[in-house]
């Protein structure tokens, strides 16, 4: 188990329905602690809600990703679907959601890869990473949101290049199901990667 840094208190500066900016009194747990020249200062974070991603391939094998403003990076991007979970939801329940919200597709299989905090030096969101098969249907429709993208998977890389790196959380989701699996995910047929699922997961609910 990781080893626990706790800070002695915690107040909010900053609250929205989106996030909340904390102040941390690191006490003792402050590694310039008993230094007398050190001055205390609180160690401030941002603490987000928990989330999901999926990489998401469609029945055919592509990669489904979207397209949306980042008012943030005050740009487009172009990421895997994405979310934070609901109050009274699994990770599971929220990443059918999202995807369904996002591209207007139906998973017909999903996994958990594992958890992750993407930028634990001043982010706080734990973020499900999940792999997911679209299931075969019509094309499907969307009112608003993001613009759905497909990726041949062989021409991920180049893709990437040109609209911008958004998406490194997720390829480690690809790397962990290649770990899991012992099977490259941009190279293998769909029919292999449904075989992993098969062997591995449960299907649509």
């Amino acid at each position: 188990m990781p080893q626990k840094v706790t800070p002695v208190a915690t107040s909010i500066v900053f609250e929205s329905q989106w996030l909340r900016v904390e102040a941390l009194d690191m006490g003792a747990a402050d590694p310039s602690h008993g230094d007398p020249a050190y001055v205390p200062a609180p160690y401030y974070r941002v603490v987000e809600n928990a989330g999901v991603i999926c990489v998401l391939l469609s029945a055919d094998g592509d990669f489904v990703m979207v397209r949306q403003p980042r008012p943030v990076v005050e740009m487009f991007t172009l990421e895997f679907p994405a979310g934070r979970i609901d109050a009274g939801e699994t990770p599971e329940q929220a990443v059918r959601r999202e995807v369904f919200e996002e591209t207007g597709m139906r998973l017909a299989r999903v996994q958990c890869l594992g958890q992750t905090e993407p930028i634990p030096s001043r982010l706080h969101t734990l973020q499900s990473l999940f792999i997911g098969v679209a299931a075969a249907a019509v094309t499907p429709v969307k009112e608003r949101g993001p613009e759905m993208v497909i990726v041949p998977r062989a021409q991920f890389l180049s893709v990437i290049q040109q609209e911008g790196m958004h998406c490194l959380v997720a390829l480690g989701a690809i790397k962990l199901a290649e770990l899991l699996w012992s099977i490259d995910i941009f190279k293998a047929s769909i029919n292999e990667i449904n075989q992993q699922f098969s062997a591995n997961t449960h299907g649509a609910e």
